[in-house]
């Protein structure tokens, strides 16, 4: 069984996106099963790398493990989501092919 070490030792690594990082944490979390809210809250906050879902923590406090998670995971979705855009429009420039324009409003 995991220690309470362990979830406090979970860190965010190098070219590990946000998604990622939350799925490990969470598995890590599910292990130490008596950790007190404040203490997963202050672990996953201070394990994050610096960005805009390490920024949003530190303006905003939390009270729940589920506010923790909910917000982290559409920090991860919007990662994922710009990762996905630009491998696009890099593979588009590779191609030598212009990127779509956006759609227009109206």
């Amino acid at each position: 069984m995991k220690m309470m070490r362990d979830l406090l030792n979970c860190i965010q690594r190098d070219n590990e996106s946000l998604s990622e990082f939350l799925q490990r944490f969470i598995q890590t979390k599910a292990l130490v099963p008596n950790a007190l809210e404040e203490i997963v809250i202050a672990a996953a906050v201070e394990g994050l790398a610096i960005g805009q879902c390490a920024a949003h923590f530190a303006k905003n406090y939390l009270t729940t493990i589920k506010e923790l998670f909910e917000i982290m995971r559409q920090y991860a979705r919007l990662d994922d989501d710009l990762k996905k855009k630009r491998a696009t429009c890099n593979l588009w420039r590779q191609e030598g092919r212009a990127p779509r324009p956006a759609p227009t409003l109206g």
